[in-house]
């Protein structure tokens, strides 16, 4: 009888050993960055400007200077996900989340951008669904960070209901930064309701391009400054504006 109980206290044991040792191996990777990139597909944006919008996230992450952001931001690296927006009920998670550290992975989330296909065409531009849909993304995946950035961009989004500024707050409240890039193509003085409404967190930043030629550019050095932020500061920055006339 002694023998039996003996052997089930083992077994007992032995199931919580084996079951701590599965926790730790599942445990989350850690790495440097999380970074959500939230781009607006919405009727606003035809073909055209899909494609630069694409390529130039691609391209971007093929430059040597985002290698470098990466190598400065620390030893881990850092995990990318690709999200689509539009009207409501519209997001797509289009690129799951990924390590970038090397050429290898750099080059394969290039790829990826540009054989991505576009999920909506005609929706609505709604900031605050996008926002929350690209902030939940941080509670899965295989990663974690103390470092968690959502960098949405697009040409619209203006609505006075409090609607975006209040899923802002809310991101802020669970210490995840948002950074903005006003794209004023349909939109005068777009960069200002991405100011009051939709950037939050330590060292947030909006900036701004009058047209989607200029999203290469732009984007590439957004993501310098998100990946290896040159100071810390307990305010947002100053709009940078690229391509104004």
């Amino acid at each position: 009888m002694v023998s039996k109980c003996r052997l089930r206290v083992s077994v007992v044991i032995l199931s919580i050993v084996i079951s701590c040792i599965h926790t730790a191996s599942a445990a989350d990777q850690e790495v440097d960055l999380e970074l959500v990139l939230a781009i607006d597909v919405s009727g606003s944006v035809d073909e055209s400007e899909y494609a630069l919008q694409a390529e130039g996230l691609a391209t971007a992450f093929e430059h040597p200077e985002i290698k470098a952001a990466i190598k400065r931001a620390g030893v881990l690296g850092i995990s990318v996900a690709i999200v689509q927006w539009s009207s409501p009920d519209e997001q797509w998670l289009a690129m799951d989340w990924m390590h970038l550290q090397d050429d290898r992975s750099l080059g394969l989330l290039a790829q990826g951008l540009r054989e991505m296909p576009r999920r909506y065409v005609a929706g609505d531009t709604v900031l605050s669904k996008a926002m929350k849909f690209s902030g939940r993304l941080f509670e899965r995946g295989d990663f974690s960070s103390k470092r968690q950035v959502i960098d949405v961009s697009g040409d619209g989004g203006v609505e006075n209901l409090g609607l975006t500024r209040a899923a802002r707050d809310d991101l802020v409240k669970a210490n995840i930064i948002i950074n903005g890039l006003a794209i004023e193509t349909d939109v005068d003085n777009l960069e200002e309701f991405y100011r009051n409404n939709v950037i939050g967190g330590l060292d947030s930043f909006v900036m701004t391009v009058a047209n989607y030629q200029d999203f290469e550019t732009a984007i590439r050095r957004k993501l310098i400054r998100e990946i290896a932020p040159l100071r810390l500061s307990s305010r947002p920055e100053k709009t940078l504006i690229l391509a104004k006339d």
